[in-house]
């Protein structure tokens, strides 16, 4: 039997006239071809018609020379015509309301120090300010600002145990970081507990704040959920805070507990009574008295045994932002006092607190409130619109808002924050500068990178997401809706979203109803699987439960699952090719259609739970490789299985493909 040959279709029809702009926007028509010489030949194709009696030819023409001279100065004004699709695509979005998504803040997880000679719990407000260097390697300081109150603590976690029953196991929580641990053991049961040993010489505050990442079993960061509490609760067991004082556990108030039972990444914050004392445990072995807290088993069971990888003191959330307070705002020269501008660029939208004063003396105080078009508004309307990026502030003119009354320094920005872009994604272990100083506070830092931190969007990928963005108008009423808006959150970094209703990943299977998951991949970076993180994952969801869900829904943001894609194939050159490059070419053009997140048969990433088919493989191949006569043989591995030639392979549903590793051989023509 003769292997089977595939070999480049020859199509001597010219190809439609479409460009594409890039970054997933749709193609747009070339209304006229700008090449040089396109105006020259289109004036020689006319002559034997309009001027019959012009026979002479050569640089010696002095028609010539107006021809090439007008060939010449004519391309510029073609190019220019050939952006007129995009131009009125770009108009159309502006007169609907869509503009580039502003630029999003990256967040971070951040763990103070306090000295241990601190008489009490070192307060740390709301918007404290710390610092690193920027991510884009400009030299450049980001501010981070906490989101939470933290009560910094100077105790340390001194041992962690493992109880099941009788039986107490010690656990080395910094040596098994990497592949984490398992708080409760292999086989959790009702009883089964986890002890935490913090040292008895530091003050404790009112309230104690821990950060917990647990990690699924297979290695990817475990769903997170948020919103209304559905069926899926139900299947989870009942886990119950306590503290160990005067010889016995008691119960301790949760104020928060953002990891749903150990299931996806946040803090717990627990309230600390007055007198906790420090005690020594029976079954326990260690050298000194510790003040104990316990995470006991109450009532359920485990579908899996959980797994954490960080279990830390002191730690809250922060963004990358930073707050400017009571500026007083100048006007702009010649905008008849209706334009002001801002001191500090680009604005985090919807930050800005605008006070006018009026009145004897400024006595007067009005708060102006922010809309996105003018033209809308009446005469006597207090509004204004608003220039992130430029940090321009635009007022009505009497017809269509309210003009500025007449003042002195009256007008005044009570508060707003600027930050957001790629630079705030910083790496683990550099946010390390208290641009903010507090009692006995000696240093902050963050044990896990920053998610997210996005620069403002294009008007390519506007075009692309434009059309979507009108039907969804903020507010999430389709499944479809959830995706889009999904790349609306901030701390997150999110690449693509794809959403299924009915659906929870810990429960496969089974339809529950209220539930919404979403599949987020993370942004583009060489070589590496667009995995995203957990702060990412729990992000999305508290963004899309709190600002665009209708209420009763739960969003669940997880991980989709990938294949791992190898292909084994059999190449022939054209004649005289540079065989090296062939192989290198394919290779680059294998894991491009593979790619989740521009690859694909449209090339706006591969689609999620979509066939791989080899036929289509094959197309892409000989149309994109120009040196490649034909494919003598392919065959796909998926997940190490062979799957033999000829063969397509259908995906999980909602997972996606991974290029791995490819084997490729060289065939001449008469083999």
């Amino acid at each position: 039997m003769s292997r089977p040959w595939w070999g480049r279709d020859r199509n001597p029809g010219s190809e439609p006239l479409l460009v594409d702009p890039g970054q997933g926007a749709p193609s747009m028509p070339i209304l006229h071809q700008a090449y040089t010489g396109v105006l020259a030949e289109e004036v020689a194709e006319r002559r034997p018609a309009f001027t019959p009696s012009w026979t002479a030819e050569g640089k010696e023409d002095a028609g010539e020379a107006l021809v090439e001279l007008f060939d010449m100065l004519g391309i510029p004004v073609l190019e220019r015509l050939n952006r007129l699709p995009e131009k009125a695509s770009v108009e159309i979005l502006r007169t609907a309301g869509i503009e580039p998504r502003a630029a999003r803040p990256a967040a971070a997880m951040l763990a103070f120090t306090a000295s241990k000679g601190a008489p009490a719990a070192v307060t740390v407000g709301m918007g404290f300010q710390v610092t690193a260097p920027a991510a884009d390697g400009s030299g450049d300081r980001v501010f981070f600002e906490t989101e939470q109150t933290v009560y910094a603590t100077a105790a340390e976690i001194e041992a962690v145990f493992t109880s099941t029953g009788r039986l107490a196991q010690e656990i080395d929580i910094d040596a098994e970081s990497e592949t984490g641990w398992q708080p409760f053991g292999p086989r959790p049961r009702v009883g089964s507990a986890l002890l935490i040993g913090l040292t008895a010489d530091a003050a404790i505050g009112s309230t104690l704040s821990l950060g917990i990442e647990p990690v699924a079993a297979e290695g990817t960061p475990p769903p997170a959920s948020s919103g209304a509490v559905v069926g899926t609760a139900l299947a989870q067991p009942l886990l119950r805070w306590e503290y160990y004082d005067a010889g016995a556990f008691e119960r301790l108030e949760v104020i928060r507990d953002e990891t749903q039972g150990l299931q996806q990444f946040g803090i717990v914050e627990l309230a600390i009574p007055a007198a906790w004392q420090a005690g020594l445990l029976s079954d326990i072995s260690v050298e000194e008295p510790l003040r104990w807290l316990r995470l006991r088993v109450v009532h359920g069971e485990f579908q899996r045994a959980p797994r954490l990888r960080l279990l830390g003191l002191n730690m809250t959330p922060a963004v990358a932002l930073r707050t400017i307070r009571n500026e007083v705002l100048q006007f702009i020269p010649g905008s008849q006092r209706r334009k002001l501008r801002l001191s500090q660029r680009p604005i985090i939208d919807q930050t800005l607190e605008l006070v006018v004063f009026d009145g004897v003396n400024n006595t007067r105080e009005t708060i102006w409130r922010q809309v996105d078009d003018l033209n809308s508004a009446q005469a006597d309307d207090p509004v204004y619109r608003l220039d992130p990026v430029k940090g321009e502030i635009e007022t009505g003119d009497g017809v269509h808002g309210k003009l500025l009354p007449v003042g002195f320094r009256n007008v005044v920005a009570r508060r707003y924050q600027i930050g957001g872009g790629a630079a705030g994604a910083v790496d683990a272990e550099t946010i390390t500068g208290l641009q903010q100083s507090a009692p006995f506070l000696t240093a902050v830092t963050n044990p896990r990178p920053a998610s997210g931190g996005r620069d403002e969007a294009t008007w390519l990928e506007t075009l692309r997401t434009g059309p979507e963005r009108i039907r969804a108008r903020n507010r999430a009423v389709t499944t479809a809706d959830y995706a889009l808006l999904a790349l609306d959150a901030s701390g997150a970094d999110v690449g693509r979203a794809h959403a299924v209703s009915a659906l929870h990943p810990n429960f496969e299977g089974a339809r529950i109803a209220g539930v919404v998951t979403l599949f987020i991949i993370a942004s583009a970076k060489p070589d590496t699987m667009p995995v995203p993180d957990p702060d990412t994952l729990t992000n999305v969801a508290s963004f899309l439960s709190a600002e665009v869900a209708p209420a009763g829904v739960q969003v669940v943001a997880a991980v989709p699952r990938f294949h791992t894609i190898s292909v084994r194939a059999a190449l022939v050159p054209l004649a005289n090719a540079n065989t090296g490059t062939v192989v290198s070419d394919t290779l680059r053009a294998i894991d491009r259609y593979l790619d989740p997140l521009s690859g694909g048969d449209d090339r706006h990433g591969w689609p999620f739970g979509g066939e791989l088919r080899y036929q289509a493989l094959v197309r892409r191949l000989l149309s994109e490789v120009t040196d490649l006569a034909a494919i003598a043989s392919l065959s796909l591995t998926a997940d190490g299985v062979n799957l033999g030639l000829c063969s397509d392979f259908a995906t999980s549903r909602h997972a996606l493909l991974w290029p791995g590793v490819h084997e490729l051989t060289v065939e001449a023509a008469d083999q």
